[in-house]
């Protein structure tokens, strides 16, 4: 009856341990992001195909860069260059919404995202006031 026992202790210490949930590792919102899809109620728009990227590189110290990547090799031969900045400035995120504060011209623009999807790989974004879904990938 006491080997029973012993044995039934050694099994429950085991599955214990092996059941025990690895901690998490957290997903971080650094890097750059390319906008593959966008959608709008029931309208979506593939942007894959199109001859620019629009990315968003976001850096660990709470500023970002937005740009369009020259996909399309006619258009940097003739002189265009691969990298075309369109704004940058500082973010924040905080409880799933990413705020987002750049100068243009001499007014300051801030923009305001909830933050539908986050991982390693995708990021999902909808525009606080238009309502706009923004799909990112790595």
């Amino acid at each position: 009856m006491q080997k029973f026992y012993f044995i039934l202790l050694l099994v429950g210490l085991f599955s214990c341990k092996s059941s025990k949930n690895e901690p998490t590792q957290e997903v971080r919102i650094y890097g750059t992001w390319t906008l593959f899809k966008e959608q709008k109620g029931s309208k979506e728009i593939d942007l894959e195909e199109k001859p620019t990227a629009v990315s968003l590189n976001l850096k660990d110290n709470g500023y970002f860069i937005f740009f369009d990547k020259i996909n399309d090799a006619e258009m940097t031969e003739s002189g265009v260059g691969k990298i075309q900045e369109r704004y940058k400035g500082q973010y924040a995120m905080e409880d799933g919404h990413l705020e987002m504060k750049y100068y243009e011209n001499d007014s300051l623009i801030e923009e305001s995202f909830k933050i539908k999807e986050l991982s390693a790989e995708k990021l999902v974004l909808q525009d606080e006031n238009s309502g706009l879904l923004q799909y990112w990938k790595r």
